[in-house]
C-alpha cells in the first residue's frame, strides 16, 4: 500500500530521512532502496532536519509533540524541547515547522510565535576522565589555573589534584599526578602554578615549597627561618622581573623577591591586615598589581613597597567597597584598563586614572561576586560567578546569563577560572570535574537578537503589514470591532524568562503594559493614526531595541478626506446655484416691474397725450373760427414741430433736461401764441446743471406749466402778465419752480371748483411717482 510522505531530509550522498503521515521515521538508502525503521513507530513527525553542534556531532531534530534530539548513528533520543538539555526557553505548545539557514541559525513555528537559535548548544563540555591511583575519580578537581609554554597546555587542578597537560590542538596529552613522581611527602599532589626559566627548567609551585625539574631530576626551595611562619606558604605564581630577579606570589606569607639563579629569597613585602594575597600580575606597561582579601594594591619601585589603591563612590558609601572587599582577580585589557573581579562586585579603572568605579549592567545594579572577568575580540565582558556565567556587552547594553539551564553543568560553581584557551577564539571555563570550552562570537546574534511582529488580524481577518528593520505600517478596515498584533521575541537561546510589552501612544492611557504571550488587542478605537511601540525585557532588565507600528485604522467613506470635500464642494455647488438663483430671480423681478412700470407709464403718457393734443387743437380751431389764418398757420408749424418732439421723445423713459426744455419752449410759445400774448414767459436754468447729461421724464412739466397758465392768466386782461420756470441745483436733485402774477390761487380755487378740473396734474404726480421708484 502506497504511504504518504511527510518530511525528508538528506544526511550523506545515499542516505535520508524520510517520514509518513500513517507514523514512523525511516532511513532510506538511495543506493540500496532500503527502508529501514529508525525512530518513532507509532508516531507522525511533522518535520526534520540536522544540525550540528560545537563537536561536530550531527543530530536529527524532530516535530511531533515536542522537539527531539537523535543521535543519527544510534537513533536514540538524546534529549528534547521538554529538558532543555538542547534548547533553550523555547516558548510554544504545538511545533509546526523547521528551517536552518545558512548560518546554522534555526528557526521555529509554534502556535505562539517564531523562534529561533544560533546554535543549539554553544557550550562544550569536556569530562575529566583521567584515573589516579591516589583517587577514586577526579569529579571534585576544579580548574584553577592555565599555563600555556611553545609545547603544551598545562591545567591545574585544586584540592591537590595535579595537573592535566594538552597539545596545541587541545587534545589531551597525560596527566600529572604529583612533582615528584615518586614523592611521597604531603603537598606532592599540590600543584598551584607553574613557570618555565629560559633554560627550559620547569619551576612547579606547591603548598610548602618550589620544586624545580632540571632534565628528570627535581629540586625543592624552602622559604628561610626569617620568613617563615606557624601557616603553610601557599606558593602561586612565579612573575619574572626586568632585573633578572623573580615575583613569587604565596597565599599566607606575602609577596616574596626571588634570585632564580641563587635559588634564594631575597626579600619579603608583607602587608597587615590584608589576609590572603589572592592575585599578582603585570599590566601592559609592566607594572605590577596585587590584590587580595583587603583590597588592590600597587608595587611603587621608589619606595619599595606595594600601595593601596581605593575606590570611587558610587552606590554604596565608599566603605563598603573598600573595607574587606576580596579582589579574586585583575584583568588588563588592550589598552591597559584595569578590570578588577571581586566579592563585592567588577571594578574598572580607565588606564591612568586615579580612581575605581564599579561597573553596573543597564539597569544601574551590581552585578555582586565576580571572580574572574575577560574581555573578547569584541569588546564583550564575560564574568565568572559563583552558580553561572555572565556575558555582558557594554555596546548594546545587553546582559545574558548562562547556568545549567543554559547548558553549563548541573550545579555549575565559577570558582574553577576563566581563561582564553588554544587560541583567543576560544575561552576555557573550570567546573567540577569538568573544562568547559566556548567560542564567544557564537553568541553573538548580528543583531538577531530584536522583536518579530507575526501577525496582525482584523475581526478575525489576516491584515498584510509592511515595513523594514524597526518601523512598520498597518491599515486596519473601517467598523474593525475588534483587532490583534501579535509579536515575539523569538530569540529562544535568551537568558532565562523574558516579558513583553506595549504602548499605544494617542491614546488615553500610554503606559507601557505586559502582553503575557504576545498578543496585543484593541477593541472599538476610534479611526485615526496611532504608534504602537514594542519592546521585550530578559531576566536581567536588558531591553532589546524596540519596534514601532503604525496603525492607521480608516475611516468610513463618509469620514474620508475626500468625501468631506465633496460633501463641502456639493454644499458649494448648492450655495452658488441658490444665490445665483436669488439674483437671477431678484433680477428677473426687477425687469418685470421695470415693464410693468414701463407699460403704466406708457398708458399715463397715452392718457397726457391726447389731452394736450385736445387743447392744441382747439386752438387752432379757435383761429380758424375767427379768420386769423396767419395766427393759425404760425400756431400749426410750431404744434407740428412739438408733436415731432414728443413722437421723439415717447420712445424713452427719459430723456436729457435740455431736450425737454426746447419741447416746453415750444409748448410755452403755442400757449403764448393762443392767448394772443396776455403772458410773457422767462426760463432761468441754474448753469451748474448739465442739462445735456441730467435725465427727466418726458414732458414732465408740461401739466404745471399748462395749469399755471390756464388757472393763472384765464380771466386776466393785463398785458404785462409773467410766467417764470426756475431750475435750481440742489444736492439730491433739481428743484423747479413755476411761478405767474396772474389771478392767484383764492380765485383760483373759485374757478376751479366751479368750472375746471385739471387731469394733467395727476397723471404727472403718478408718473414722477413711477419713476422714482423705478431703479434707472
Amino acid at each position: 500500500m502506497a504511504r504518504s510522505v511527510q518530511c525528508m531530509v538528506q544526511e550523506n550522498e545515499d542516505d535520508f530521512f524520510v517520514s509518513f503521515w500513517e507514523k514512523g521515521l525511516y532511513k532510506f538508502n538511495a543506493r540500496t532502496g532500503d527502508f529501514k525503521l529508525f525512530a518513532f513507530k507509532d508516531q507522525t513527525v511533522r518535520d526534520l532536519i540536522i544540525i550540528k553542534n560545537m563537536q561536530g556531532v550531527k543530530y536529527l531534530l524532530s516535530i511531533h509533540d515536542k522537539i527531539n534530539f537523535i543521535d543519527v548513528k544510534t537513533g536514540k533520543i538524546q534529549g528534547s524541547s521538554n529538558d532543555k538539555k538542547f534548547l533553550w526557553n523555547i516558548q510554544g505548545n504545538y511545533f509546526h515547522r523547521m528551517y536552518i539557514d545558512k548560518t546554522n541559525t534555526v528557526w521555529l513555528a509554534s502556535d505562539l510565535s517564531v523562534q529561533y537559535a544560533n546554535n543549539i548548544n554553544k557550550f562544550s563540555i569536556i569530562p575529566i576522565q583521567v584515573k589516579s591511583k591516589d583517587f577514586d575519580d577526579l569529579f571534585t578537581a576544579r580548574p584553577s589555573f592555565l599555563f600555556q609554554d611553545s609545547t603544551y597546555n598545562y591545567i591545574g587542578l585544586w584540592y591537590s589534584r595535579g595537573a592535566l597537560m594538552y597539545d596545541k590542538t587541545g587534545k589531551f596529552f597525560k596527566y600529572i599526578n604529583q612533582i615528584p613522581p615518586k614523592a611521597n611527602f604531603k603537598s606532592r599532589h599540590c600543584i598551584n602554578n607553574m613557570y618555565k626559566s629560559k633554560n627550559g627548567d620547569l619551576w612547579y609551585s606547591s603548598e610548602d615549597r618550589i620544586i624545580i625539574e632540571q632534565k628528570g631530576k627535581y629540586q625543592y626551595v624552602f622559604l628561610p627561618k626569617e620568613m617563615a611562619t606557624e601557616e603553610i606558604p601557599g606558593f602561586r605564581n612565579i612573575l619574572p622581573r626586568k632585573d633578572g630577579l623573580w615575583w613569587i606570589r604565596t597565599t599566607k606569607v606575602g609577596i616574596l623577591l626571588f634570585d632564580p639563579l641563587k635559588r634564594r629569597f631575597l626579600k619579603q613585602y608583607k602587608i597587615d591586615n590584608v589576609g590572603v594575597y589572592q592575585y599578582l600580575g603585570y599590566d601592559k606597561q609592566h607594572q605590577l598589581w596585587m590584590g587580595s582579601d583587603n583590597g588592590v594594591y600597587c608595587y611603587d619601585a621608589e619606595i619599595d613597597d606595594f600601595i593601596r589603591k581605593g575606590v570611587s563612590k558610587k552606590i554604596r558609601p565608599i566603605e563598603y567597597y573598600d573595607q574587606n572587599n576580596i579582589v579574586w582577580n585583575i584583568y588588563f585589557d588592550k589598552n591597559n584598563n584595569k578590570w578588577v573581579s571581586t566579592e563585592k562586585g567588577l571594578f574598572y579603572q580607565k588606564n591612568n586614572s586615579k580612581e575605581f568605579n564599579e561597573v553596573l549592567d543597564p539597569k544601574g545594579s551590581s552585578f555582586n561576586t565576580v571572580y574572574k572577568c575577560l574581555i573578547d575580540g569584541q569588546g564583550v565582558i564575560w564574568m565568572n560567578q559563583e552558580n553561572g556565567l555572565v556575558r555582558y556587552d557594554q555596546k548594546k547594553k545587553v546582559v545574558s546569563f548562562f547556568d545549567s539551564n543554559h547548558g553549563l553543568p548541573e550545579g555549575y560553581e565559577g570558582f574553577g577560572g576563566l581563561f582564553n584557551w588554544v587560541d583567543s577564539s576560544t575561552i576555557l571555563l573550570g567546573a567540577k570535574g569538568k573544562l568547559i570550552s566556548f567560542r564567544p562570537r557564537d553568541f553573538t546574534s548580528s543583531g538577531a537578537e530584536k522583536l518579530f511582529i507575526t501577525a496582525i488580524s482584523a475581526d478575525e481577518k489576516h491584515v498584510l503589514y509592511y515595513g523594514n528593520k524597526n518601523k512598520f505600517y498597518v491599515d486596519i478596515p473601517a467598523q474593525t470591532k475588534a483587532f490583534h498584533i501579535y509579536f515575539a521575541y523569538p530569540f529562544f537561546n535568551t537568558e532565562g524568562k523574558y516579558q513583553l510589552f506595549y504602548q499605544l501612544k494617542n491614546d488615553s492611557d500610554q503606559n507601557w503594559k505586559e502582553a503575557l504571550t504576545g498578543d496585543v488587542s484593541f477593541y472599538g478605537l476610534k479611526s485615526g493614526n496611532y504608534l504602537l511601540q514594542l519592546k521585550a525585557e530578559n531576566q536581567l532588565s536588558s531591553t532589546v531595541q524596540a519596534i514601532s507600528l503604525e496603525i492607521r485604522i480608516l475611516p468610513l467613506w463618509y469620514e474620508t478626506l475626500w468625501a468631506r470635500l465633496l460633501f463641502f464642494s456639493f454644499i458649494g455647488a448648492l450655495l452658488f446655484v441658490l444665490v445665483k438663483w436669488r439674483i437671477n430671480y431678484v433680477r428677473q423681478t426687477q425687469v418685470q416691474k421695470r415693464r410693468i412700470t414701463e407699460t403704466e407709464i406708457a398708458a399715463l403718457k397715452a392718457q397726457m397725450n391726447p389731452h394736450f393734443m385736445f387743447n392744441c387743437l382747439n386752438s387752432i380751431d379757435a383761429f380758424i373760427y375767427t379768420n386769423d389764418k396767419a395766427n393759425a398757420t404760425k400756431y400749426l408749424n410750431k404744434f407740428a414741430k412739438l408733436m415731432r418732439n414728443i413722437l421723439e421723445s415717447s420712445k424713452n423713459n427719459v430723456v436729457p433736461l435740455s431736450k425737454d426744455l426746447e419741447t416746453m419752449k415750444l409748448y410755452v410759445s403755442l400757449e403764448e401764441l393762443r392767448t394772443s400774448f396776455k403772458f410773457k414767459t422767462q426760463f432761468y436754468i441754474d448753469p451748474n446743471i448739465d442739462i445735456d447729461n441730467f435725465f427727466v421724464p418726458p414732458l414732465l412739466l408740461q401739466p404745471f406749466i399748462e395749469n399755471a397758465i390756464i388757472h393763472g392768466f384765464r380771466k386776466t386782461r393785463d398785458s404785462d402778465s409773467l410766467l417764470i420756470i426756475q431750475m435750481i441745483d440742489e444736492k439730491d436733485g433739481v428743484r423747479v419752480t413755476i411761478s405767474d402774477n396772474g389771478i392767484g390761487i383764492q380765485n383760483n380755487k373759485l374757478l376751479e371748483a366751479r368750472r375746471h378740473t385739471s387731469y394733467g396734474i395727476k397723471l404727472s404726480s403718478d408718473r414722477l411717482n413711477l419713476f422714482n421708484g423705478m431703479d434707472t
